[in-house]
């Protein structure tokens, strides 16, 4: 798999939590590879666009304004011109683990509504699939402070307090 990213301008800044968007861009990326099992290309765009009319389907709070767009196409089979099914239907994908699959394209919407934004997606037998995500340009930057909390689980004892007291160091 090759993976093009051309980026002429700075990216954007966004309101979004750091680590929920790298889990977004990895789904992104794992959903893309496993549409093509026999290789090909994802390519990766970030721009900037002005939404006069937003997605209202999508997203029924999203307002008009300035988003910043990523869009991931990769060169796989496809399947139909369908848009991203809502959180609550089920999905299909030619993922080996269904429920993976499902996991992954419910963070990515959740992520981007929680957001601002939506999702659209595009897909095609002979064109490959493409995911846009749209998220609200910030207008002022937050700086937030990092998460420092974890979740531990063993059912040995001993390893959990192992855990805890390296991760309190």
């Amino acid at each position: 798999v090759k993976i093009e990213i051309p980026l002429a301008e700075p990216p954007p800044i966004v309101h979004a939590d750091s680590v929920d968007l790298g889990d977004v861009i990895i789904n992104l990326l794992f959903n893309a590879a496993d549409a093509m099992p026999k290789g090909g290309v994802i390519a990766i765009e970030l721009r900037r666009q002005n939404v006069l009319r937003p997605d209202l389907r999508a997203n029924p709070q999203a307002r008009p304004g300035e988003y910043a767009v990523l869009r991931v196409h990769n060169t796989g089979t496809g399947s139909t011109h369908e848009p991203l099914p809502q959180l609550s239907q089920p999905t299909s994908t030619g993922k080996t683990s269904e429920f993976q699959a499902d996991l992954g394209l419910t963070l990515i919407q959740q992520v981007t509504l929680r957001c601002g934004g939506w999702v659209h997606t595009t897909s095609g037998t002979d064109r490959g699939t493409t995911m846009a995500l749209y998220f609200p340009i910030a207008t002022e930057i937050a700086r937030t402070p990092p998460r420092r909390h974890a979740l531990v689980m063993d059912d040995d004892l001993a390893t959990c307090r192992a855990m805890t007291a390296y991760l309190e160091d």
